[in-house]
């Protein structure tokens, strides 16, 4: 579906989760978790996206 958007969706959570901007949404505990929550998402995402695009190159060849 996101075929090569994976990695960069990944990277923008992550992003989103380092920088805090939950703090201004939400109230201080909520905040953290999902700045922890996006971060670890992201992560994971990113991780996923990267994989399965070098595995697609690797059939490719």
């Amino acid at each position: 579906m996101l075929q090569g958007y994976k990695t960069w969706i990944g990277l923008v959570l992550t992003l989103l989760g380092l920088t805090g901007v939950y703090k201004y949404v939400t109230q201080d505990q909520v905040a953290q978790l999902l700045d922890l929550a996006s971060q670890i998402i992201g992560l994971t995402v990113a991780i996923y996206g990267n994989y399965d695009a070098h595995k697609r190159l690797k059939e490719l060849q």
